[in-house]
C-alpha cells in the first residue's frame, strides 16, 4: 500500500496508476522481502495495459502480493529454481482485464483446498471486490486467471 501511495504522489492523475511500473516495483519488493529465497525464485511480469484506476490497482496489488508470498513460502520447497510469471492484459472480445499468475512449483488447487487460510480468503474477497472471476488451470505448478 505504501508503494501505491508513492506511485500516486508522483503521478499527476491520482485516479489512475501506471500498472506496468507498479507491478514491476511491487514484485521486486515482495521478492526482496524473502531474502533467504531470492536466489531460487525469479519473477517475470508482462503488462500490455498502461493504466488502471485506483479502485482496481489496490486490490490487484494486494492479490499479487499474497500470491507471490504463497508461492515463495510453499510452492518451491523441493525445487532448485522457481519461476513466477505475472501477465496483465485486456481481452479484445470482452474488454475485460485478465490477470494471469503462474508458478512452476508443486501446485495447489485454489478452489479445492481443505485449509482455507486467511491468505486465500483475502484473495477471494479481493477478487469479489474487483467483481472478478477466477479460473484455475490444473497441471504442473499453479495457475490462476482472474478476469475483471
Amino acid at each position: 500500500m505504501a508503494l501505491l501511495h508513492h506511485r500516486l504522489s508522483i503521478n499527476e492523475n491520482i485516479n489512475e496508476v501506471n500498472i506496468g511500473v507498479y507491478l514491476q516495483e511491487l514484485t521486486s519488493l515482495v521478492r526482496e522481502s524473502y531474502l533467504n529465497l531470492n536466489n531460487r525464485v525469479s519473477i517475470v511480469t508482462h503488462c500490455s495495459i498502461e493504466k488502471v484506476n485506483l479502485d482496481a490497482a489496490l486490490p490487484l496489488g494486494l492479490i499479487i502480493v499474497e500470491l507471490i508470498s504463497n508461492s515463495i513460502k510453499h510452492a518451491f520447497q523441493t525445487k532448485v529454481d522457481g519461476l513466477i510469471e505475472i501477465s496483465l492484459w485486456t481481452e479484445k472480445l470482452t474488454g475485460k482485464k485478465i490477470l494471469n499468475y503462474t508458478d512452476n512449483g508443486k501446485g495447489f488447487n485454489f478452489h479445492m483446498t481443505d485449509s482455507n487460510g486467511l491468505g486465500l480468503e483475502i484473495i477471494k474477497g479481493l477478487i469479489d471486490q474487483l467483481n472478478g472471476e477466477a479460473s484455475i488451470n490444473p497441471g504442473d505448478g499453479f495457475q490462476i486467471a482472474i478476469s475483471f
